[in-house]
């Protein structure tokens, strides 16, 4: 008690400020030492037993650190296990710094927030489970929605506010052992930091922003604002560097090809509403961006397809309109690699298929009765609408495709670069066709254009152009079929193509060949066979549903042909046009003989529908050896010149044919008559006339056949063939002059007749001898011959061409007369210019000389084309019509007649004024602005409803007016003309209408 009162007795003389300072330190002191010292085992404890009891999982924690005045809690060395004992969760330090006085105003404010090397492992072991899916089902709440009541649900959570967030240095590690390769990947260094987060609603613009990387070539940033309460969000973000090969090496087993390399990026902008009852997502102002993408076969160096850049611009997304729109694809500089392989796939497309199935078929089947379970489950989803999907334009450019073929040997390989496509849109699912552009070159030189639309049915229209193709190249494609070889020739076509698949298929092209400088030779004997400088196919319509190729015309320049009669008597042209010998015998397989039983069936298919309009041979020649002779047979026709008009296989068709040439050079041939060797039944009605030619050179026939040579003399053969119905008659007149034979020959096939006393009989005092001498036989009869001389001479037969009506006028109208044909007039017009009166004069003087020959005028008119000019007109004659009667009325001057009244702009514009608002009564407000003048026109004149009636008068206008100048200025018979039911959907051509002209017999 001695040692005590001094204590107490200096405590009571203390003032009341000193007892409380000390207190207070104390106090200090205590709660400096619990908050540091006592505190942080306890916790750190408390936080292991709760942590685990609530994860049923394994949790440590090295130490935990407590500074209790400025509320902060660092924790170090965390890790959370998982059932197998592995490491879901660990980190390096784990830093929160609330902020107290808050809380008493009922806020949740963390001042810091950092986590430094955070690791997170993902693990789907070998029965498909994730190490983290049994933990996140065990944090769920229960029935969460049914336990809350309507208080709970109604009330707010504590707001939330993170002023400074941090992640440093995290790293990702993601194994899955259900693969038959195990994918192991890591995602490291992860670096984050956000400044200023909260829950509210956040005024301003973007007040939240954040960079991460996610590892050394990868990053994300985005900025924009959050709300949780409601849930809403929106903002932009960038993701960059996503290597492209680590999705393909974990989906590699699904994949047939391999990703060498190439990165992706994506950004957009975007706005999240989650308050309603479904979730609503936009995306605008996207970009998608694919860069140095190179990928080919697995475990191959070479690439199939190298990709310097693709990208998707200006990508919107709608989840409540359930629409994705994107601006524009573009690609450029893209190299690819393919080939057609021996069994008829193109590499490229198996390169993209599924590489394995999912586990074998038995499990296949099970999955997808799986499956068809679950979705017989699944609430029906049928009255949601299906996304659509459009690209508005699409644009690859300067691409190149190196290919080869493998299908055939040796196998021919083509590269097409400077590849540009163009096009759009393109909407799925699909309600109006693809429009698209395409073109490129071929490395022989070719140039190739392709112009048209596609649909996904499939089925395409196109226009096609193709340039100066190396022929040569296809040879290939022919020693399978020929024994010829395509030494050299160019080709070139043109036209419109429509092509569609399915049942009902569709093969239809118009257009034009051209092939240019072409030499073949047999491989037999390795001589030319067939040459020519040019060949011109016009009028290509070839009709795939209609079984019919009709050609318009077929030019030849300088064609040339050789013909051989081996010592067996076989023609070199059938030996050349068969396959060549195989090397070997094969037993057929299943697929050959199925497609031979095929073709053998279709043989009761009708035969095409084929016809030639016309076939011009210009400067052709021909060579003719005949080797079973002896001495052997050599001649030649060259400047071959002439036509043959109307082919066809219609057995009706007569083809008129016209040609002429020489013989070696100086004995004149002409071929006139018809013919039509395209119908099963032929029929040949000629002519053929052969003017001296040289006796000497048929000796070897002479020889063989009369049994002398012949030394002198001349030849004229006035030939005329009719067959018909498969019966041969022939009038055949033969003039030799000076025949003078020579020695004797021992050919056994030489006549026993005399014949030099025939020739001494037959020839008369001038040395000529004429001859009748008739042929007729029966084609189906085996023994049936024409027989030496006729035989040769029908040998040089060539078929035949069909021309136009105007084109057989050609001499007299000039090289354009296909073009007399059409009349062009203006839009809205029946005024005839003057380049077409004399046009006409010309046609008039051509029919002059042809006077059995009438024409056909067709009126005509089109609403397109026409009505447009038509109503301008109209509302010019209204407005000047009104604006003279009120300028009358108003007893001010005017022309006698409205036509002469011109229109004062002012008044006019009063006019139109009053015109548009009584023509938009209706839906335009009385103080409503007017549009310009020349708006409210164009809105007025494009009112006017197209009338048939005035259009059909225009028509039949137009035909009056050509008829009147034919017949009243021109002096054109009226019995030699007809008018014809007007066209009301006539030709437009070069900006104007064409009334047609047609010349009938």
């Amino acid at each position: 008690m001695a040692l005590r009162t001094p204590s107490i007795g200096r405590w009571n003389q203390m003032t009341g400020w000193q007892r409380r300072g000390i207190v207070s330190l104390l106090a200090l002191a205590l709660y400096t030492l619990v908050g540091f010292l006592v505190l942080p085992e306890p916790v750190r404890s408390l936080i292991e037993d709760k942590a685990g009891n609530a994860t049923g999982r394994d949790v440590r924690l090295g130490r935990l650190e407590i500074n209790p005045f400025d509320f902060s809690v660092t924790l170090r060395d965390g890790e959370l296990s998982g059932l197998e004992g592995d490491r879901l969760l660990a980190f390096k330090r784990l830093y929160l710094n609330l902020s107290v006085r808050h809380l008493f105003i009922g806020q949740l404010v963390v001042e810091e927030f950092a986590l430094e090397k955070p690791a997170v492992q993902v693990r789907v072991n070998a029965a498909g489970q994730v190490n983290w899916q049994q933990l996140i089902t065990q944090l769920a709440p229960p029935n969460e929605q049914a336990q809350s009541s309507p208080d709970e649900e109604s009330a707010a959570p504590l707001p939330l506010q993170v002023r400074h967030l941090n992640i440093s240095q995290g790293w990702v590690l993601f194994e899955d052992f259900s693969r038959t390769d195990p994918y192991r990947s890591e995602l490291t260094p992860l670096n984050l930091e956000l400044f200023n987060f909260s829950t509210r609603p956040q005024d301003g613009e973007a007040p939240y922003a954040f960079a991460a990387n996610l590892d050394q070539e990868t990053s994300l940033s985005w900025q924009g604002d959050l709300s949780v309460v409601p849930l809403r969000s929106s903002g932009e973000f960038k993701l960059q560097g996503v290597q492209v090969r680590r999705v393909w090496e974990y989906l590699q087993e699904q994949l047939g090809f391999e990703v060498f390399q190439g990165k992706v990026s994506v950004e957009a902008r975007y706005a999240f509403d989650g308050s309603g009852e479904e979730a609503v997502v936009n995306v605008y102002d996207g970009l998608f961006e694919l860069r140095e993408l190179s990928l080919g076969y697995k475990r191959a160096a070479d690439n199939l397809m190298a990709i310097p850049h693709l990208s998707f611009s200006g990508i919107a997304v709608d989840s409540f309109q359930r629409t994705v729109v994107i601006e524009q694809l573009l690609s450029d500089g893209a190299e690819l690699s393919s080939q057609l392989k021996r069994t008829g796939e193109i590499d490229l497309v198996g390169l993209f298929a599924q590489a394995k199935t999912i586990d074998d078929q038995a499990a296949g089947t099970g999955r997808a009765e799986a499956v068809a379970a679950d979705v017989a489950e699944t609430p029906d989803s049928s009255s949601q609408p299906p996304w659509r999907v459009s690209l508005a334009r699409f644009g690859l450019s300067n691409y190149r495709l190196d290919f080869s073929d493998q299908s055939v040997d040796p196998p021919p390989s083509w590269t097409f670069s400077s590849l540009n496509l163009q096009g759009g849109p393109v909407e799925f699912p699909q309600e109006q066709p693809i429009d698209f552009k395409m073109d490129f070159s071929v490395d022989d030189g070719a140039q190739a254009r392709l112009a048209g639309a596609i649909w996904l049915t499939p089925r395409v229209e196109m226009e096609l152009a193709l340039d100066n193709l190396d022929l040569s190249r296809l040879q290939s494609y022919i020693d399978p079929l020929l024994q010829m070889q395509l030494e050299q020739g160019k080709a070139g076509i043109e036209g419109k193509l429509l092509w569609q698949a399915g049942e009902d298929s569709e093969l239809r092209f118009n257009g034009q060949l051209g092939i240019h400088e072409l030499i073949t030779r047999d491989t037999i004997d390795h001589q030319e066979f067939v040459t020519w400088q040019s060949l011109l196919v016009e009028g290509i319509a070839f009709d795939q549903r209609l079984n019919s190729l009709a050609i318009s015309r077929v030019a030849t320049q300088k064609p040339y042909a050789r013909v051989i009669i081996y010592p067996d008597l076989s023609v070199n042209i059938g030996e050349i046009l068969s396959p060549p010998p195989a090397t070997g015998v094969t037993a057929p397989d299943a697929e050959s003989t199925s497609a031979v039983e095929a073709a053998e069936a279709d043989t009761s298919a009708p035969p095409m529908k084929v016809s030639i309009g016309r076939i011009d041979v210009v400067e052709g020649e021909a060579n003719f050896s005949d080797l079973s002779l002896t001495p052997q047979f050599a001649t030649g026709i060259a400047q071959l010149n002439g036509s043959i008009e109307g082919m066809s296989s219609d057995p009706s068709a007569r083809a008129s044919v016209d040609l002429a040439g020489k013989v070696d050079r100086y004995a004149p041939v002409t071929i006139k008559g018809a013919i039509n060797p395209l119908s099963a039944e032929a029929f040949t009605d000629l002519g053929l006339s052969f003017s001296n030619v040289e006796l000497t050179t048929l000796t070897p026939y002479s020889g063989k056949f009369a049994g002398y040579t012949i030394n002198k003399g001349k030849l004229s053969l006035d030939l005329h063939y009719l067959l018909e119905n498969r019966q041969l008659k022939g009038e055949n007149r033969m003039v030799l002059d000076q025949l003078t034979l020579g020695s004797r020959t021992d050919s056994p096939d030489a006549t026993s007749l005399p014949v030099t006393l025939a020739i001494a009989l037959m020839k008369d005092s001038k040395g000529r001898i004429d001859i009748d001498l008739p042929v007729s036989g029966d084609l189906d009869n085996p023994d049936f011959s024409y027989g030496g001389l006729v035989a040769k001479a029908l040998f040089n037969l060539i078929t035949n061409i069909i021309s136009s009506p105007f084109r057989a006028l050609g001499a007299l109208l000039g090289d354009d007369a296909e073009s007399y044909g059409q009349i062009g007039f203006t839009a809205a017009s029946s005024e005839l210019s003057e380049e077409v009166r004399k046009r006409l004069q010309t046609l008039v003087i051509a029919l002059d000389e042809r006077p059995t020959i009438k024409l056909e005028l067709t009126g005509g008119a089109q609403t397109a084309f026409d009505w447009a000019a038509y109503a301008r007109q109209q509302w010019q004659q209204r407005l000047q019509l009104l604006g003279w009667q009120r300028l009358k009325a108003e007893g001010k001057t005017v022309p006698a007649g409205p036509e002469e009244f011109i229109l004062p702009a002012d008044l006019r514009a009063v006019l139109v004024a009053e015109f548009y608002r009584q023509q938009m009564a209706d839906s335009l407000p009385v103080e409503a602005p007017l549009p310009s003048a020349a708006d409210m026109e164009a809105t007025l004149v494009a009112a006017i409803e197209p009338q048939p009636s005035v259009l059909r008068q225009l028509a039949q206008e137009r035909a009056s007016v050509v008829r009147g100048y034919l017949i009243e200025e021109l002096g054109y018979d009226s019995e030699r003309l007809y008018l014809m039911e007007v066209n009301m959907d006539a030709p437009v051509e070069e900006g104007q209408l064409q009334v047609a002209l047609t010349l009938t017999d």
